[in-house]
């Protein structure tokens, strides 16, 4: 059934510790992610407020994996709420979480062809979604009325809890689950074994996890998927190179850096040039800001944080 582990597991090597870095910090952004989706008047992580009016987006499922152990993990991880450069709160860093996801709300939306005017053409429009290290998301259960497919890639003691927790509330995940680490293994067999038809566009998902890889595993992620898909848009989020190296002048972000380093979540790997990776993989961009940028144009935010002009957020395809 959809949702349950699948024979994958027996063929599973270990994990790296990059994924498992990604799945266990998975539990804090998905906190940041619920608590940062309200409007920006009432929003603990807008900096100034927008003039937008309406939540970045409503999910009743975030909320079902936060519990006192996760809060408290929280408290550990996110900053001191205290004034930062430029005149901005440090928690308004947090803002991030939720501009991503919204981000990656619409791209779905987008190549799945329900908006009125959208922008892939209708032969090209997705039919199936994939979930690189999804972690906790709750997308698939999220967006059951899309026509699609939806195949998640994690480790397996993370969709183990995950199922328990959808159990427990008599929920559907709406997903397919394939406990693999996709860096180690070839995940687009694993996907086919498991029904995915590399002939049908995809849509591929890869949150929070370019930060923790190397540059060589990203590249053999994007030339796999490159090699293997005939239509096919992946949506990923990058680091800056001087923030990953912490050599962007923010304290709050250092900070913020040295503490997931402390939870053996270091990140390793950002980007100056994102082109430069496209083009070295054969793909074109069909999208790529800031997150400073993409939360101005929603209007939730006047004054960004100055690490989300060291964040941002891509969409691509091959040439």
């Amino acid at each position: 059934m959809q949702g349950e582990v699948t024979d994958t597991q027996s063929k599973e090597v270990k994990s790296t510790d990059a994924q498992s870095k990604v799945s266990d910090t998975g539990l804090c952004t998905n906190f940041w992610k619920h608590h940062g989706k309200g409007v920006p008047s009432e929003n603990p992580y807008v900096n100034e407020p927008g003039k937008r009016e309406k939540p970045l987006y409503k999910n009743q499922f975030m909320s079902l994996f936060i519990n006192e152990e996760v809060i408290e993990t929280v408290r550990q991880m996110q900053p001191e709420p205290c004034m930062d450069v430029e005149g901005t709160n440090n928690t308004s860093m947090l803002l991030t979480d939720p501009l991503r996801h919204k981000y990656i709300l619409q791209t779905l939306k987008d190549v799945v062809g329900v908006k009125k005017k959208a922008l892939i053409p209708k032969e090209n429009r997705v039919t199936q979604v994939v979930i690189l290290g999804s972690g906790y998301d709750t997308t698939p259960v999220r967006k059951k009325a899309y026509p699609v497919k939806f195949f998640e890639l994690d480790r397996a003691e993370v969709f183990k809890r995950k199922q328990r927790i959808y159990d427990d509330n008599n929920i559907e995940p709406n997903a397919i689950y394939i406990p693999l680490d996709y860096v180690k293994n070839n995940f687009i067999d694993a996907l086919k074994e498991q029904g995915l038809d590399v002939t049908q566009p995809t849509y591929i998902i890869w949150e929070g996890n370019t930060m923790y890889l190397d540059k060589p595993s990203v590249i053999q992620v994007l030339n796999r998927i490159k090699e293997a898909f005939l239509t096919v848009y992946i949506t990923f989020d990058y680091f800056s190179e001087s923030l990953v190296n912490k050599r962007s002048g923010i304290p709050s972000a250092d900070d913020i850096t040295d503490k997931f380093s402390q939870a053996k979540a270091q990140f390793t790997n950002g980007y100056d040039d994102i082109s430069i990776l496209a083009e070295e993989c054969g793909f074109r961009m069909i999208d790529n800001q800031t997150m400073a940028v993409f939360g101005k144009t929603l209007q939730v935010e006047e004054n960004p944080h100055p690490l989300s002009e060291n964040y941002s957020l891509c969409t691509l395809t091959p040439e």
